[in-house]
């Protein structure tokens, strides 16, 4: 299908078939993902037909395909051109949640910090909501600032989806401020609750 699609896209006649075939073609490498390859297609549709409305409804993916490729430079440039205004708050928070993680990997820590709370203060309700509490405590924890890495990360201990990461960086976070009682209490935890994770085998 990628293959069709990118034929399709150079040799279509019309430039909103041509801009529907990249947009197409895009979204296939992205599931197959090929993240970097489809960030190219992303941007060779919104460079080549910027008044399509399929350059516009890109743009958060083509953020997404950038971060996913390790790009975050990149998806932070596409990010700076993202919708200010009449967004629902879902894919307003999906917008910051992505600017965050890019922050985060290019160890921006006041910026990630700022973006993290930011969703937490004004999209609580949101599914992205409970990600950016625990990579907010993931941000102090790596910057050494193990009290706040705690507190963040506290209120997503009984969350399933997170529960392993987060139990192993209260434990670690305990640990490093001395606190061995409740370290040992969340290395224990991680062990029995969580033998399945790959972080179980260190904590028992």
């Amino acid at each position: 299908a990628a293959a069709l699609y990118r034929q399709a896209a150079e040799k279509l006649a019309t430039d909103a078939g041509a801009a529907e075939a990249w947009f197409q073609l895009a979204d296939a490498l992205f599931r197959q993902e090929k993240y970097e390859e489809s960030a190219k297609a992303y941007t060779k549709l919104m460079a080549d037909f910027p008044n399509d409305t399929r350059a516009q409804e890109a743009l958060l993916q083509t953020a997404w395909a950038f971060h996913n490729a390790g790009l975050y430079a990149d998806a932070l440039r596409v990010i700076e051109r993202a919708p200010r205004q009449d967004l629902p708050d879902e894919e307003a928070a999906q917008w910051l949640y992505v600017k965050a993680n890019c922050e985060r990997q290019l160890m921006s820590h006041v910026a990630a910090v700022a973006t993290y709370r930011e969703i937490l203060k004004q999209y609580a309700k949101t599914r992205y909501a409970a990600s950016s509490g625990y990579e907010l405590a993931l941000v102090h924890y790596r910057a050494g600032e193990h009290d706040k890495a705690i507190k963040w990360a506290k209120p997503h201990v009984d969350d399933e989806r997170l529960a392993p990461d987060v139990t192993w960086l209260m434990a670690e976070s305990y640990a490093a401020m001395g606190r061995d009682d409740e370290a040992v209490q969340y290395y224990r935890i991680l062990a029995e609750k969580y033998p399945e994770n790959l972080r179980a085998a260190d904590a028992s």
